[in-house]
């Protein structure tokens, strides 16, 4: 086997962080220009849900949670040939950083939020965005305007990931989300930081499908918020030595 699908070969900094705390951020994933292009591209897809040319099913997806499911582009009258390269982008970049990986396009969406019905609650992907079946997975979150001022990111629980690989996942009924309340949070992370990641477009925030996280709450906010959620299966030998880690990290103190 090739010596690249070795964990010797992942970033050392991104291997430390994600192992230890669950995410990490990288700047500049997407140069500015290209966070700009995919954008334009997403910008179509609302307008043709907007003004009811988009799929009935992909128009109820945007009115109920604002989603773009990554492979069902076409149901808003976007050739996938126009996201193909950016999907390959984000693939070759993510294992530059985490070790070969493999994109996984039917659980990759794209989410619209401009009001507070699309705020999503505590929660994880694992049960969330059912993506145990991807494990080791990794949800590479790219926003495409600037976040954590007047428009919302994304707020996380350094470490969380770690006692949540711990607990059963949750199994709501289809359609419901898996989210958990605020209450259950703050119980059971009283000693644990929060990170609300400032990033401009094209930065990436990384985390593992176990590491808790929601929308970051704002009483108002000014625009619209346009992100990517790209998730990558870790292969080959990064994947066993990823669920090495993560056994070996449940030894060491809480962060």
């Amino acid at each position: 086997m090739s010596s690249t699908f070795g964990w010797a070969k992942i970033s050392p900094r991104m291997n430390s962080e994600l192992q230890a705390k669950g995410v990490a951020i990288v700047r500049r994933l997407l140069s500015g220009a290209e966070a700009a292009s995919l954008k334009g591209l997403l910008e179509r897809a609302y307008a043709a849900a907007d003004n009811g040319t988009a799929h009935v099913d992909a128009q109820e997806c945007v009115r109920a949670w604002g989603g773009v499911n990554v492979h069902l582009i076409e149901q808003f009258g976007i050739d996938e040939q126009e996201l193909t390269p950016f999907l390959r982008m984000i693939e070759t970049r993510a294992t530059k950083e985490v070790g070969p990986s493999k994109l996984i396009p039917n659980i990759c969406v794209f989410r619209r939020h401009r009001e507070g019905r699309t705020h999503v609650p505590w929660h994880i992907d694992a049960d969330g965005a059912g993506t145990m079946s991807y494990d080791p997975c990794v949800n590479i979150w790219i926003p495409l305007v600037s976040v954590g001022r007047s428009l919302p990111s994304l707020e996380v629980i350094p470490g969380s990931h770690i006692f949540m690989r711990g607990l059963p996942l949750l199994n709501p009924p289809s359609g419901s989300g898996a989210g958990r309340s605020d209450e259950w949070v703050d119980q059971n992370f009283v000693h644990h930081d929060r990170l609300v990641a400032q990033l401009e477009p094209g930065d990436a925030l990384m985390f593992d499908h176990y590491t808790l996280h929601r929308t970051q709450p704002m009483d108002s906010t000014f625009g619209t918020r346009i992100s990517g959620e790209f998730r990558v299966q870790l292969v080959c030998r990064t994947a066993l030595a990823w669920r090495f880690l993560t056994r070996l990290s449940r030894l060491l103190p809480p962060l």
